[in-house]
């Protein structure tokens, strides 16, 4: 089960309900056991990192095994697209990593942020 959430201004995620998930589906869901080895589950920080050096600069560290063996697995599970000379995000992921405007604190003190 989903539940479905506004981004301002024009987006919209989707997000696992926890709540009515029975413990071994939150579990799935959270990584911690995984009863299907085909189901990939949640990205590791080398990972994270790969695809932040392949969302700014097109690609990685080459020296550095970790991030080589990252980008290997990201590109297995169809995150990455691999090129000659730069490597690029899938359209789900860079859709999924795109930067959303940040709520700007009003200058005056007295003034309570709107809530959403």
């Amino acid at each position: 089960m989903l539940v479905l959430r506004h981004i301002p201004p024009d987006g919209c995620t989707t997000a696992p309900r926890l709540d009515v998930l029975r413990p071994d589906q939150a579990e799935a869901i959270a990584g911690r056991k995984n009863p299907r080895p085909d189901i990939r589950g949640p990205i590791q920080p080398v990972e994270a990192e790969v695809l932040l050096r392949v969302w700014v600069d097109g690609g990685i560290d080459t020296t550095d095994a970790a991030q080589r063996q990252a980008l290997e697995n990201l590109a297995a599970a169809d995150m990455v697209t691999r090129g000659d000379i730069t490597d690029v995000l899938d359209d789900n992921v860079a859709y999924s990593l795109r930067m959303l405007s940040e709520l700007v604190p009003p200058t005056d003190t007295g003034s309570a942020l709107p809530l959403s």
